[in-house]
């Protein structure tokens, strides 16, 4: 019981200990992803529906496979169309993605976790679902308010 309870502690320090980085990750996502239309550029709907294939997945290698087959189905279905998960994105190096083939890779990836050598104890699926929620919530600001969420940097 003891040893239960000790990893659980642990897992919740690392979590909190990784919560600033995973903010500043989605802040970046957003930032990278985002467009200065007034109209997102993925619906709730298919937001939603990556959310729910997260919190239904039984361990981060599941929630990767099952993201990762979502998106590729959707992708498919859009071809020839800039709309949706096809929405053309330049990256910083001024190569050019769509939002789902960066959504995919970050998550395949992982690169929603801190540079740093991530602790053990870390429990990775629900970073990446905390990291989706902030995501998501940076969208739906922006979809209400018709401004971007107005964060301040994270003290890391």
């Amino acid at each position: 019981m003891t040893s239960r309870l000790e990893m659980a502690l642990w897992a919740r320090l690392a979590f909190l200990a990784g919560e600033a980085e995973l903010l500043r990750q989605a802040r970046e996502f957003f930032q990278l992803t985002s467009n200065s239309q007034e109209k997102l550029p993925v619906a709730p709907a298919q937001m939603a529906a990556v959310g729910e294939r997260l919190q239904t997945a039984h361990s981060l290698q599941d929630a990767q496979e099952r993201v990762e087959k979502f998106l590729s189905h959707q992708l498919q279905k859009l071809v020839g169309k800039e709309t949706s998960w096809r929405t053309p994105v330049t990256l910083p190096d001024g190569s050019a993605s769509t939002l789902g083939e960066i959504l995919r890779d970050w998550m395949r990836d992982e690169k929603y976790l801190p540079p740093d050598p991530v602790s053990p104890h870390l429990d990775r699926l629900a970073a990446l679902r905390r990291f989706w929620n902030y995501i998501v919530g940076q969208y739906g600001y922006q979809q209400t308010f018709k401004e971007v969420m107005p964060l301040k940097e994270v003290a890391g």
